[in-house]
């Protein structure tokens, strides 16, 4: 607080005139501004509007009704106040700064303040000790009075995953709340997450209010992003209780009137650190609570506070409203430990001893932007002690401590402000028994601010002090923590980005800060903004190429925090709002909602910021499904371990990068052949091949700067552990629907045991090799020398291998399976359902050959040798409307795992795709029960990977040429072009796991083949589409017939009667 009177503006209205809470704050607030910009005694005002004004105040200003709805309708509020204002004398103005006399006849205003407590000056200045007496004073003569506060109001970002922090500035709130004898409830009410609801545990927290009929105050930290939700809150807590609700936060310190003016149920506002004003304010509500209007001792003494504003039943009173406070001195705002339970400290405790940051982001909406200020390292290990007092006194002995109780993670905006300061308190973590659980800090702060050129490098002091033990725990038992040690807010990769964003470096500084602490083998988690409304589609590919080749560069130590951050967020406060403004830019900007009162010139207007919207449409798509793509697979507090490849998602960055190409890509096609845009197809296309190879230019690029860690997954590396063999391509059929092109010729031994030997190398402990062709069981031998083979193969290399063949059942006899019973082997037979429709698409090859009698001679056989099996249907547009009617004639054959694929490289209509759909619905329906009880199942339920047509296999032709089974797709038509990836033969390459692909790959290598084939492009789009459709309509199948969350629910698909005997 100021040692200067604060400038004070108390309106107050006859509440049957019902005058509009806008209105009054608008006044109020414009008056405010003009009282604030006086000295002395001419900082006070008084306004009374309405004919029959409660009290008589000597020098108020009086209007009418009248006068002062023409004042607040004003388009020149400020001229007409300054006019009113300015009539009173000099001595009606000293009049009006001297305390009004309660009926007791003490000034109540000196009788009020005498009990509030001393507070920290908000410009530096220490407190004046006649105004403010010692807290012990100002306790013993309050009345009842207690505080209701939210302990996590927020969910813990990701970097506090497995932590239960309480929320630092609520940390900040109680302990000075606590040093002044005020008790302190807590609430584990939190903002929902779900959109149709507006806080968590209710129930308890109307508990809580029934309960503690002592607490006269409830105090939330208001935020733009939840402000509908918090709202709703305490209209809630307003109808269960009489206590005043006073809000701080963000959005109250920087528009304090706006919040004032549009949060109906809140009484207070408080602008900036609240520890400095809460405990006064409590003790000048002496207990009173919002059952009664505060009288005129009360709020002549809330005139004596600074960063307030207060509105209830007519009255308006901003007192030193136009400051925001801040703590001069962090050192003597003491933190209470004894407020921590154990579910707050089992895991470690988060702290944040620092205010700001010296950076000057553009879209940042804090008031201390560009301005630091934290705790001495002295302070820092005094509280350190108080928190290990603490770990004592709640576990009883040190041996009873959970090692992870003594991590500690700092919260600050930037830690590393302060370089000078931040070594220091290192070395006292480092001396200490704590160990960090993670730090948060700038790019900048590691680079010297002043005549720094880019090339310089990081901070060596800076470095030298973050020594990779400090973040080891140093108790035995304690395990260590695999998540990020620092996490930086980077932002972003591309310089024309970091300039939009003003963050004040370039990537080539942030590439070798990384370099530098990879060697130190920190542990490090990049924050990325993905798109402003500047972004390109080049700056979104150039950031994921950046991201990879970091990744392969440091040995996984660089990561980036998952789930991405899809959009800058321009808040109302902040200068990118202001820039976009200023430009005309604000379309690009989307609002939830405008508050707004329906003032002259949209004054104490408020637009609710939802984020900013790209300029350019397709990025707009891609920043949108970032997030999720990001994110899938892992846990998004601990970035980095890739899982599987796919069409992204799934796994690490590689993937990630390969699944925006892959939707790139489709996207292309579809302005091509659905949109009719070749312009734009030919856009992206463009951007699709220019990154294609994005693993060779993200390793041409970079350098190797750190072996990596220790569980960190390799880089563009083949994660599946399974290899198809093109056994033969000789067949006993001719199936219309196969794209392989059948001839003579079968795989050499030499190359099978090459091909097996390059398996085994891959770094899974269980591996898988797929048989196919052609039909495998024309070679009987072969595949009994195959299985020996690649048994022994994995017993030397201590590996276990199972197998997987794919067979047309013709040549399943009892000799074939004898041979392959006793082997880790499912079969897949292909049985397309009753004989008609099985025979009309496999075409016999061999003269006099029934294919459906020998496929269902071969299927009996191996339900008789109780070799595992699947029945695998493949539905075409012809016979797709009899689906059921084959899954059932399947199943009344003995088969008890039965899965339905649609027939590929053939278009698929909506009418024929819409049957197999409602085909695969009957199915559901008539075997629902017998699929939840386990005795028959449809694999399509099981996870089957969409679209198939994109199926991403390693597959060794019976040559030993190395290629991705989708080369073999359209095999029967001629390609135009050859395959733009090559991965050798299988006695050239030594290491499987060098090997790289993703779904995207296969994609781009079938529209390079067939690039001059519009008819074929079309058919792949058409086959991806129907992919799409499938598993959109198995995702509804499985919560049908198992549940949401594998509950049992029933399945409501027309379809078969429940009761078919086959199905049910």
């Amino acid at each position: 607080m100021s040692d200067e009177t604060p400038a004070s503006i108390l309106l107050r209205s006859d509440p049957r005139l019902r005058i509009s809470r806008a209105s009054l704050v608008r006044v109020a607030a414009a008056a405010q501004r003009l009282l604030a910009a006086r000295t002395g005694a001419g900082r006070r005002a008084d306004i009374l509007v309405g004919a029959s004004p409660r009290e008589s105040v000597p020098g108020a200003v009086r209007l009418s009704r009248a006068a002062f709805d023409r004042l607040a309708r004003s388009g020149s509020l400020e001229s007409g106040l300054r006019a009113f204002l300015g009539r009173a004398s000099g001595e009606h103005l000293l009049a009006r700064s001297l305390p009004v006399h309660s009926g007791r006849g003490r000034a109540s205003g000196e009788h009020l303040l005498a009990r509030s407590l001393p507070v920290h000056s908000g410009r530096g200045r220490e407190p004046v000790p006649a105004r403010r007496p010692a807290p012990a004073r100002a306790a013993a003569s309050r009345g009842v009075g207690g505080v209701l506060l939210f302990r996590r109001l927020l969910n813990s970002p990701d970097k506090e995953l497995g932590m239960r922090p309480m929320h630092q500035g609520v940390f900040y709130l109680a302990s000075a709340l606590r040093r002044a004898g005020f008790p302190v409830l807590w609430s584990d009410s939190r903002i929902a997450l779900a959109d149709g609801a507006f806080a968590t545990d209710l129930a308890g927290l109307d508990a809580l209010l029934a309960e503690a009929g002592g607490v006269n105050l409830v105090g939330l930290t208001l935020y733009d992003s939840y402000f509908e939700k918090a709202e709703a809150l305490l209209r809630h807590v307003r109808r269960r209780s009489p206590a005043f609700v006073a809000v701080g936060g963000l959005m109250p310190t920087t528009h304090p009137y706006e919040t004032l003016a549009h949060l109906a149920p809140a009484h207070f506002v408080v602008r900036g650190a609240g520890e400095e004003v809460l405990p006064r304010l409590m003790a000048v509500l002496d207990g009173a609570d919002a059952s009664r209007e505060l009288g005129p001792e009360k709020l002549e003494a809330l005139r004596g506070l600074e960063g307030l504003g207060f509105i209830q039943e007519g009255v308006a009173l901003l007192s030193g409203s136009d400051r925001v406070l801040r703590v001069a001195d962090l050192d003597r705002s003491g933190l209470d430990f004894s407020l921590l339970e154990r579910e707050e400290t089992r895991s470690g405790v988060v702290l944040c001893l620092s205010r700001g940051c010296a950076s000057g982001c553009r879209f940042c909406s804090s008031p201390d932007r560009g301005r630091f200020h934290g705790k001495s390292p002295r302070a820092v290990a005094r509280d350190l002690g108080a928190y290990g007092r603490r770990l004592l006194g709640l576990y009883g002995s040190w041996s009873r401590v959970p090692p992870a109780a003594f991590g500690v993670g700092f919260y600050d905006d930037d830690f590393l402000a302060d370089p000078v300061r931040a070594a220091a308190i290192l070395g006292i973590v480092g001396r200490s028994p704590f160990h960090i659980r993670f730090l948060q800090a700038s790019i900048r702060s590691f680079f010297p601010r002043e005549g720094a050129r880019p090339g310089t490098g990081p901070r060596k002091e800076l470095l030298e002090a973050l020594d990779p033990g400090l973040f080891s725990p140093r108790l035995k038992g304690a395990a260590e923590d695999p998540r990020p040690y620092l996490y930086l807010g980077t932002e972003n990769l591309c310089d024309a980005e970091l300039r939009r964003l003003g963050k004040g470096y370039c990537f080539r500084q942030v590439e070798s800060l990384v370099g530098e602490l990879s060697r130190r083998r920190i542990r490090q988690a990049h924050h990325w903004i993905v798109a402003n409304m500047d972004t390109s589609l080049e700056d979104i590919l150039e950031n994921l190429l950046r991201i990879n080749r970091l990744r392969w560069e440091s040995g996984g130590y660089f990561d980036v925090l998952r789930p991405v951050i899809g959009h800058l967020t321009s808040f109302y406060p902040t200068v990118s709002y202001q820039r976009a403004a200023a430009a005309g830019r604000l379309p690009l900007i989307r609002t939830r909602r405008v508050l707004s009162a329906g003032l002259p010139h949209g004054e104490l207007e408020y637009p609710l910021v939802e984020h900013d919207v790209p300029e350019d449409p397709e990025v707009r798509r891609l920043a949108a499904e970032l997030p999720s793509l990001s994110s899938g697979g892992q846990g998004a507090a601990v970035p980095g371990a890739a899982t599987s490849s796919s069409c992204g998602g799934g796994g690490g960055w590689d993937d990630v990068f390969g699944g925006v190409l892959y939707r790139l890509l489709l996207r292309s096609e579809s302005l091509a052949w659905e949109a009719g845009d070749p312009r734009g197809a030919r856009r992206l296309r463009g951007l699709v091949d220019r990154y294609h190879d994005y693993p060779a230019l993200a390793r041409r690029r970079g350098r190797r700067v750190a072996a990596g860690t220790p569980d960190a997954a390799p880089l563009f590396a083949m994660t599946k552990a399974n290899m198809q063999l093109f056994v033969t391509r000789r067949c006993q059929l001719r199936c219309r629907y196969c794209p392989v092109a059948k001839r003579d010729a079968d795989m050499p031994p030499e190359v099978m045991r090459r091909a097996v030997a390059l398996l085994m190398t891959h770094r899974s402990g269980r591996v898988r090799l797929d048989l196919g062709g052609g039909e495998p069981l024309l070679r009987p031998a072969f595949i009994g020398e195959t299985l020996r083979c690649a048994e022994a193969a994995a017993a030397a290399a201590g590996k276990t291998v199972s197998f997987y063949m794919v067979t047309n059942g013709i040549a399943l006899d009892d000799a074939a399976l004898g041979m392959l019973r006793g082997h880790d082997l499912r079969l897949e037979i292909s049985l397309d359902g009753k004989p008609e429709d099985h025979n009309r698409y496999k075409v016999p090859h061999e003269p006099g050959l029934d294919p459906y009698r020998a496929t269902r001679r071969g299927l009996e056989a191996a339900l008789r040798a109780g070799v595992p099996h699947t029945v695998v249907l493949v539905a075409s547009p012809g016979n797709c409307r009899r689906l059921a009617a084959n899954v059932r004639h399947v199943v009344e054959a003995g088969a008890r795992e039965v899965e339905v694929n649609y027939a590929l490289g053939v278009p698929w209509g909506t009418a024929d795709s819409r049957r197999l759909l409602e085909g695969l619905g009957e199915v559901a329906e008539a075997c629902g029960s017998r699929l939840r009880a386990g005795t028959l199942v449809l694999g399509n339920l099981r996870g089957r990977v969409e679209p198939a047509l994109l199926n991403a296999e390693l597959m060794a032709d019976t040559d030993g040429g190395l290629h991705l089974m989708s080369e073999w797709m359209f095999e029967t038509r001629p390609p135009c072009g050859a395959p733009v990836y090559r991965y050798g033969r299988v006695g050239g390459v030594r290491d499987i796991n060098t090997l790289y692909w993703t779904r995207f790959h296969s994609y781009y290598t079938l529209l390079r083949l067939y690039d001059g084939a519009p008819e074929v492009r079309r058919v792949i789009l058409d086959n991806i589409r129907m992919g799409e459709r499938v598993a959109a309509h198995v995702a509804v199948l499985k919560a049908k017939v198992f549940g949401k969350d594998g509950e049992h629910g029933p399945v409501r698909t027309a379809g078969l009667r429940a009761d078919s005997p086959a199905l049910s």
